[in-house]
């Protein structure tokens, strides 16, 4: 019988779990002695009535477990520590395929200060400000993401190339400058658009099949409540299916948060730059004039803001606008705009209850899509 990767990927899990539960020998428990087991869920409900959508119903309404992350750490020094970070979204279950089961992170640091920290292994890399923490539920006020970090947009959006998904060295710290700080990070990692997702040669799934690599990093500022930044990667993206192959690409970001009072607001800016040969310039041209549905113009460019109250310490509200335009596919080149207003109550830290309405809609002839969607869930943490 052959066992699919996502139930030796389903089974790796539920092991880990019953061996950490399990009682064992004094050697086994001298080992776990420090080991922190901790994570955090969002179940959710949904309805959403929408037009334009070229199959699908139009009107439809459930309720899912949105996500699950399943967290281990342990201190092994006095300067070294481990984390792990594995990730359930959408009612994961083999048996009915559902969602999907993903090993987030897995890294060891170096801790010499706080001006200088070393991380190796799997990771999310640093770049504006969310995509750290894009996944941690219960510390973001909405349900629903902006567009280019909310993962159940992946089949509909063009969202992965707007910021990198992973890294596997990465050094950064924090460096006090006349009652500020200015924050550093540099890494590197695979080119995510070459990752293969089967065996190529002796290049196994999950390999990155080139020579490159992903290139990127963060310079920030913070005092008190402010911080700012700026962030860039330099790569490739793999265009094969528009006869380019691999074309160079830029990702510059910028990302501004504070809170004045009991106000908060946050926001980012990113613009995707690529840099085609003349023949592949000449190549994407000629295909555009084959077809309404392309452009000779590769770029792409997002941004949000959101801005929020806190009513109390246990009730907020918040109000947010994004927009995502990408370039060379006519159904967005008059952008993807999302309007929101949200808000939450905290009963206990650890617990928040959610509530959001999203209005969504294209501005293209060729794609007439206008959505309303209601959320309604809860986050906790344990």
């Amino acid at each position: 019988m052959r066992i699919t990767t996502n139930a030796r990927a389903t089974i790796f899990a539920f092991l880990t779990v019953l061996l950490l539960l399990a009682p064992g020998r004094e050697a086994f428990g001298q080992v776990l002695e420090d080991l922190r087991l901790f994570g955090y869920f969002q179940g959710r409900f949904l309805y959403s009535n929408e037009e334009g959508v070229p199959e699908g119903p139009e009107q439809k309404a459930g309720f899912t477990l949105q996500q699950l992350n399943l967290m281990f750490a342990k201190d092994l020094g006095s300067d070294f520590s481990a984390f792990g970070n594995i990730e359930l979204t959408n009612s994961f279950s083999t048996e009915n395929t559902w969602g999907s089961l993903k090993l987030e992170e897995a890294w060891m640091r170096y801790n010499h200060s706080s001006a200088f920290n070393v991380k190796v292994g799997l990771q999310i890399p640093i770049f504006n400000n969310l995509n750290e923490i894009k996944n941690r539920t219960p510390l973001l006020p909405y349900v629903g993401r902006p567009s280019v970090y909310e993962t159940a947009f992946s089949e509909l959006l063009p969202i992965s190339v707007f910021v990198p998904q992973q890294a596997f060295f990465q050094i950064y710290g924090a460096l006090p400058i006349l009652g500020a700080r200015v924050d550093y990070a540099a890494y590197v990692g695979n080119q995510d658009a070459f990752i293969t997702s089967a065996p190529v040669g002796s290049a196994i799934a999950g390999s990155d099949t080139t020579t490159a690599k992903l290139v990127g990093g963060r310079l920030g500022l913070r005092y008190k409540s402010l911080k700012a930044g700026v962030s860039g990667t330099i790569d490739h993206d793999n265009l094969s299916f528009l006869s380019l192959g691999e074309v160079n690409r830029r990702r510059l970001g910028a990302d501004l948060s504070f809170t004045f009072k009991r106000f908060f607001f946050e926001g980012e800016l990113i613009a995707v730059l690529y840099d085609p040969t003349e023949l592949q310039q000449a190549t994407l041209t000629l295909i555009s004039l084959t077809t309404e549905l392309l452009s000779n113009n590769l770029d792409k460019l997002f941004y949000y803001a959101l801005v929020g109250y806190h009513v109390t310490d246990q009730w907020f509200v918040y109000a947010y606008h994004d927009y995502l335009e990408d370039k060379v596919l006519a159904s967005f080149q008059g952008g993807y705009s999302v309007y929101s207003v949200g808000g939450g109550y905290k009963p206990i830290d650890p617990i928040v209850v959610k509530l959001q309405y999203i209005r969504a809609r294209t501005n293209s002839d060729l794609l007439n899509y206008r959505g309303n969607h209601l959320f309604a869930a809860v986050s906790v943490l344990f």
